[in-house]
């Protein structure tokens, strides 16, 4: 069995070889805000999902800058070039992340948006898909929709693989390396 810093160093492998943009950092609120600053820099709206059953510590900073809009209606979707979603778990194996549909928004942030954010603590991660339904994880995914993401959007029905295509030509993953073992 894998480390919990082994399946994050494959995570983060795997996450880059499909081409997300993966960006550690420290398990802390601040470190996880600078992060999504430099990623939204110049930026004057971010959508943001609702944080759902992940620790809502990793989410509060937001309510605090008027720039990330929790509350927005189909007109801000359309025009707002980024968006933040949470991920419940990571998947080391393919370097994807699991988003919860926790709401009417959260598909559409995580597919429509230009640049997708994803915060993902690194604790979650598991190594192959099936452990999404181990006997440890079964009432959380058995309990509701989620989106596996891996990488940004790709297409190549019509020739060379071209990116961004259907949804956002960013992925972004915010992944915290404050495990405990």
């Amino acid at each position: 069995m894998k480390t919990k810093e082994e399946l994050l160093k494959e995570f983060i492998k795997n996450a880059e070889a499909a081409c997300a943009n993966v960006i550690p950092v420290a398990g802390d609120v601040y470190s996880i805000k600078f992060a999504v600053q430099e990623i939204t820099e110049g930026e004057n709206e971010i959508l943001v999902s609702n944080s759902g059953i992940i620790e809502q510590s990793l989410f509060e900073w937001i309510s605090d800058d008027k720039k990330y809009l929790k509350y927005f209606d189909k007109e801000k979707l359309k025009n707002t070039r980024t968006g933040i979603t949470p991920a419940v778990c990571g998947i080391a194996s393919s370097g994807s992340v699991v988003i919860p549909i926790l709401d009417d928004f959260t598909s559409y942030i995580s597919m429509l948006v230009r640049n997708h954010i994803v915060i993902l603590d690194g604790k979650n991660i598991v190594n192959r898909p099936r452990e999404l339904f181990d006997e440890e994880n079964e009432n959380i995914f058995l309990n509701g929709s989620y989106s596996i993401i891996t990488g940004p959007s790709a297409t190549a029905d019509m020739g060379p693989l071209v990116r961004g295509v259907h949804g956002p030509g960013k992925l972004h993953i915010i992944v915290t390396e404050g495990y405990d073992e």
